[in-house]
């Protein structure tokens, strides 16, 4: 047996049983991927990715070589890992669901492998079947960690880019200043002339132009791009992908999950709302009465925030939330994200998101679902 690349042990039989399932299945696999990403990782519908089955068949291929301990088989998961990262934030996605997407295949794959052994009925030991996972585990944290530098190599490509536009823009006013103010300035020039009012009007427009520039392309807004933060997403998907994570504990604790569809699509920070709500949905399983249902709804819309509201019938009306430290948590999330998080009375806590724009035909006056 030969050793892979990296790799602190040898490649055993269930290391090859892994790599022939994803020469198998790995179309089958792409499409079970490609169905399930938009609900682990939601974006808005111009989001969606371009030639994604393709570039996850290409991953897996190399995935396999490397299971196999082939010598390109490091090179090959990288390079196909970068490119997914790069085509990634060419498409306008989130690094943050990028990393989600990566995990969703990953999973899907050991659940592939788990299932054929189990109809195969074939025999590993315990330590194949770990060492197997071991093996899987460091191949997929190889890919993460190309694909979030080609993400990153790709933002800040464009990034350089912005800047040497920025700097172009700024550069030309500013040497019209520069000019307008020697000419005002050099004594040997006449003073008829010095003082003509068409330089200091140069001046002026000049300026202006100057603070319009920095104030719409340097100031806090402009640090919110989709890569890291503000992403046009549906409140909705990401409350069903909260759900959908939760739906092992809500089986547990009798309860379901009702997401309103009245949601909407909006500009926010999705991450930062996701992990807020997990975070209180979280809570409220653990104290809602049995077989009663966690509903997620929208509470309010203005032109800047959303108000999403998740409401439940307590089992226990002395257990306070907000005294218990159940939503610390989520609350400094939400205040992070520029938003807040407070427990509204016994079965109620309310998230305050903050957006920049709202669609889905809503009178974003201050709307209030019935």
């Amino acid at each position: 047996m030969r050793a892979c690349p990296g790799v602190d042990f040898a490649v055993s039989q269930a290391d090859r049983a892994l790599a022939d399932l994803l020469d198998r299945e790995r179309i089958s696999i792409a499409t079970r991927w490609q169905q399930q990403a938009r609900a682990v990782a939601p974006r808005g519908p111009a989001r969606a990715a371009e030639g994604v089955p393709d570039r996850v068949t290409d991953i897996l291929v190399a995935l396999a070589t490397a299971m196999r301990g082939e010598r390109p088989g490091q090179d090959e998961v990288m390079r196909a890992g970068w490119e997914y990262g790069a085509d990634a934030h060419l498409s306008g996605r989130s690094l943050h669901y990028l990393l989600k997407e990566l995990d969703l295949l990953s999973a899907i794959t050991l659940y592939a492998f788990q299932r054929a052994l189990e109809e195969a009925g074939t025999a590993f030991s315990a330590a194949d079947g770990i060492g197997a996972a071991r093996q899987w585990q460091k191949c997929c944290s190889l890919l993460t960690l190309s694909a979030s530098k080609g993400f990153t190599h790709a933002y800040l490509k464009d990034l350089q880019a912005h800047y040497r536009e920025l700097r172009h823009d700024l550069r030309n006013p500013l040497g019209t200043i520069k000019s307008a103010v020697s000419l005002m300035e050099d004594e040997t020039v006449p003073e008829v002339m010095r003082n003509d009012p068409r330089f200091r009007a140069m001046v002026v427009r000049n300026a202006k132009f100057m603070d319009t520039v920095i104030g719409e392309q340097l100031s806090d807004a402009s640090t919110l791009v989709p890569a890291f933060a503000r992403q046009e997403v549906s409140l909705r998907d990401v409350a069903w992908s909260v759900g959908r994570d939760a739906r092992d504990d809500a089986r547990e604790a009798g309860c379901e999950i009702e997401i309103s569809d009245a949601l909407p699509t909006v500009l926010t920070d999705s991450t930062g709302f996701e992990l807020a709500l997990k975070s209180v949905v979280a809570a409220a399983l653990q104290r809602a009465r049995s077989g009663s249902t966690i509903a997620i709804g929208l509470r309010e819309l203005h032109a800047q925030s959303a108000v999403v509201a998740v409401s439940f019938e307590s089992g226990a009306p002395t257990d306070d939330l907000a005294d218990n430290g159940a939503l610390e948590f989520a609350r400094e999330v939400s205040t992070r994200c520029g938003g807040r998080t407070w427990r509204e009375d016994a079965g109620t806590v309310c998230l305050d998101v903050p957006v920049s724009v709202a669609h889905a035909g809503h009178d974003v006056a201050g709307v209030r679902e019935g």
